[in-house]
């Protein structure tokens, strides 16, 4: 969420969007809408019933318009059809502007744009909630365990470790935070769309694979708020992109505070490595990993 806020800063280049602050917070009121237009549709997603909500974060500027619009995420089985629809629609949108001591000021905004299918969001499993608690499972576990709430998944790919807590969370919420975390691809099937396939990256270790070499680790920044003294190791899933990068770290083995466990996270993803190949071509994979403190 921080990088997001921090890129649209950096993106804004019109004076009235310039330093945008937190709205609701240290004397900043909120802006109030003045218009706000729908979605458009996308057809393709129509007939294939991809619905859901797309989460963006924008700067409302000082005169009103918005600016730097960013997805936060999407709908993990949408194949993008609405996220671009959800950018131009929120970019539309008008606001009496957030006002700090009686002056206008650009605020951060995240808002849910709303594509609505015949009064749901897709199949009727998707506001569906649910609780769970991964610990010792694998993800193609994790997946089929939602099928409790009409969910009917198949899955391709390789099945590394989960860990996590879901409490109270509809099976789109779950579904969209493990296709972040493992780079998952997903689509709706069958006749009536209700059906969803998942496909895996493959594993470092699959047959034919060449697994990512370390070429650049990156320094451990502990933060000031962790106990001092602690020590303990954190485990890690990474995804290795084909260009060396990583681009998501899934926590698998807690040390015990969370503090430090976020700290790994974030040494993980600035470390390179050449990448694995399959048939002398870079590919992505998921690769197992630890940082110690």
């Amino acid at each position: 969420m921080l990088s997001s806020l921090l890129l649209a800063a950096a993106l804004a280049t019109d004076p009235a969007c310039a330093d945008p602050v937190m709205a609701g917070v240290d004397g900043v009121s909120l802006p109030e809408s003045l218009t706000k237009s729908k979605p458009v549709y996308p057809e393709e997603a129509r007939l294939k019933r991809i619905g859901g909500n797309v989460i963006v974060n924008a700067i409302v500027c000082a005169d009103g318009h918005v600016e730097d619009v960013a997805i936060l995420s999407g709908v993990p089985w949408g194949e993008g059809l609405l996220e671009a629809e959800a950018q131009r629609t929120v970019k539309t949108w008008t606001y009496r502007p957030a006002l700090k001591e009686g002056r206008p000021v650009a605020v951060y905004m995240t808002v849910a744009v709303d594509f609505n299918l015949e009064g749901r969001h897709g199949p009727g499993w998707v506001d569906a909630k649910i609780n769970l608690n991964l610990q010792n499972t694998t993800l193609k576990q994790a997946l089929h365990l939602l099928e409790e709430a009409g969910l009917y998944v198949t899955y391709e790919g390789s099945n590394p470790p989960v860990r996590g807590e879901y409490k109270g969370s509809t099976v789109r919420q779950i579904l969209a935070d493990l296709a972040r975390r493992y780079s998952l691809e997903m689509e709706l099937i069958g006749e009536d769309h209700d059906r969803l396939r998942v496909t895996a990256l493959p594993a470092h270790d699959d047959d034919g694979v060449s697994p990512p070499v370390l070429v650049a680790d990156a320094p451990l920044e502990v933060p000031s708020e962790a106990p001092q003294g602690k020590h303990g190791t954190v485990g890690l899933n990474l995804v290795v992109l084909p260009d060396g990068s990583v681009d998501a770290a899934a926590i698998i083995l807690s040390c015990g505070t969370e503090e430090l466990d976020w700290a790994a996270v974030r040494a993980a993803k600035k470390r390179t490595y050449r990448p694995a190949t399959r048939n002398g071509a870079p590919i992505a994979v998921y690769l197992p990993a630890s940082v110690e403190f």
